[in-house]
């Protein structure tokens, strides 16, 4: 119990760096290095849906987005970044890989014109809705001018 109380993530997480003894520092390692999936916000407006996602260190020929009937798809990927010769790793915690994710697009959509832009590592697509979805403000107009349109 009075480990748990003193436990200080940041300290543990880099103790072996700073404590170690003569030569390498050693490094514990995790069980499996995380895999790399772009965390997403979808938003709606009154003429688009808009999805972003934080994508760094993606670049733009490493994404692929199609739509297939009321499917979109995102998917790409992010590389490991390269050790130099002589270089050593002692801690790497940032994902990389490929990653796919699937949305079904609601009816009110216009597939042929959605838009998308990746810039400063965030992905933003434009998914425009129908006209006839979109809300319309209908004018109430008084009798006499019903006559005079008539």
């Amino acid at each position: 119990m009075s480990n748990l109380l003193r436990f200080d993530p940041f300290f543990t997480a880099f103790q072996p760096l700073f404590s170690a003894a003569a030569g390498a520092p050693t490094v514990r390692r995790r069980a499996a290095t995380p895999s790399f999936s772009p965390h997403l916000e979808i938003r709606e407006t009154e003429t688009d849906f808009v999805l972003v996602a934080d994508m760094p260190g993606v670049p733009e020929d490493a994404v692929d987005i199609s739509v297939e009937g009321r499917e979109l798809s995102i998917s790409g990927a992010r590389e490991r970044a390269e050790l130099g010769e002589g270089d050593k790793l002692h801690v790497h915690e940032r994902p990389f890989g490929s990653f796919s994710r699937k949305f079904n697009l609601p009816d009110e959509v216009d597939a042929d014109s959605i838009s998308a832009k990746l810039e400063q590592g965030v992905l933003t697509l434009k998914i425009p809705k129908v006209p006839q979805s979109q809300p319309r403000k209908i004018r109430v107009r008084g009798a006499t001018e019903l006559r005079d349109t008539a």
